[in-house]
């Protein structure tokens, strides 16, 4: 079994952040989240952002590091399974599985059903600690992993000790937020089946990167590149029914590295090129047929080929559809800048979240959710409106 490689070498914050906490009451009158959160809906927006003197950029990218530190949590809760504040080595597995082999097997498992299908016993540990977890992926020096030191880096200054303690606020609100959260398409995916569905850089052939492109186009990039779709960053943005169907047929194909590719014999690049086409032919009507009990060993058959389950693939096509009202196997539709963020949120399972928390009490907490109420006691994480 492979621990989660995030939780080694992560210092335990959690002294200093409980002395920090303990300490704030005195050194600020109000919370920098609290004054900025005007509505009080546990939420910090760009425009609040604005209204509190952030101007531009700056707004841009505090909002930005807000959102990550949300995002943290919500990951988080891919792995824990049991909704608790911790990983146990069932649920490690799972994680390990999900990953490595995501062939939708562990959709319908518990871990405790998991455990049994696969003849796995409990060895009594925790893998990782939720407060420590998600704290580390705020604090971390490594740029490419810590939410706080990428941000110094774009706004080329500093967080203010206040603003530091905004993300730390922004991270206890989100996971009380899971009192309630299920989960939401985004804790289903691979990592890059879900950039894939939800990038807004425009995408080539053959422009680079770490996620492999299909192949579309020639064999070699030294020939020319193939558009796959149009970036979504700015206002007047478009995406057609063809890009965003493109987007689906790349969130579930098991792309090659280009290296390999660019050595293959015509005849097997060839091979590749069909193997795309074939996942890109595909209708929703198709996905929707094979998600019917009946068809379960050819349902089987096509998820051991393909990054995404028919399931989570039915969700992503059901998404789209509620946002443009249009078929998804026709081709008269689009979607604009509005739209895709509308779509990015249902996928990170973040629409209308500024309402999960409203007039809810310790009362409406389900029973499923007892254990994390208990962590978030212990913790002191806990908001005051479930204290008793």
């Amino acid at each position: 079994m492979t621990k989660i490689s995030k939780n080694q070498g992560i210092e335990n914050f959690s002294s200093s952040i409980k002395k920090f906490s303990d300490s704030k009451s005195s050194e600020i009158k109000e919370s920098l989240f609290n004054k900025i959160d005007t509505n009080k809906d546990g939420k910090i927006t760009q425009k609040e952002l604005i209204e509190a003197g952030y101007q531009g950029k700056d707004a841009e990218l505090m909002r930005d590091a807000i959102f990550f530190t949300e995002r943290t949590v919500n990951k988080w809760f891919t792995a824990d399974k049991n909704k608790n504040g911790s990983w146990d080595n069932i649920e490690v597995d799972m994680w390990d599985l999900h990953n490595n082999n995501p062939n939708g097997e562990i959709e319908d498992l518990s871990p405790e059903k998991f455990a049994q299908k696969h003849n796995i016993k409990t060895d009594g540990n925790n893998y990782s600690d939720m407060q420590e977890w998600i704290q580390g992926w705020i604090t971390d020096s490594d740029p490419m992993i810590g939410i706080k030191v990428r941000k110094e880096e774009q706004l080329g200054r500093k967080l203010t000790k206040d603003e530091t303690q905004m993300l730390y606020d922004a991270m206890k609100n989100q996971m009380n937020r899971w009192l309630f959260k299920k989960d939401a398409l985004y804790n289903n995916l691979t990592s890059d089946s879900y950039t894939r569905l939800i990038t807004s850089d425009e995408t080539i052939s053959c422009c680079g990167g770490s996620i492999d492109k299909p192949p579309v186009g020639p064999q070699n990039p030294e020939e020319g590149c193939a558009f796959i779709f149009c970036g979504m960053n700015e206002e007047n943005s478009k995406n057609s029914a063809n890009e965003i169907k493109n987007r689906l047929a790349w969130g579930m194909f098991r792309t090659l590295p280009q290296e390999q590719v660019q050595h293959m014999s015509p005849a097997a690049y060839k091979h590749y090129q069909n193997q795309w086409q074939q996942v890109r032919d595909m209708k929703a009507s198709d996905f929707r047929e094979l998600a019917k009990p009946e068809n379960t060993a050819n349902r089987q058959k096509f998820e051991e080929a393909s990054l995404m389950s028919v399931r989570q693939i039915v969700e992503y096509i059901d998404i789209v559809e509620s946002v443009t009202g249009k078929d998804f196997d026709s081709d008269d539709w689009s979607i604009d800048i509005h739209q895709f963020h509308e779509i990015q949120e249902k996928i990170n399972g973040t629409y209308n979240e500024e309402n999960d928390l409203a007039g809810k009490t310790r009362k409406d907490i389900p029973a499923d959710r007892q254990n994390l109420l208990r962590y978030l006691e212990e913790h002191n994480l806990l908001l005051d409106q479930f204290k008793e």
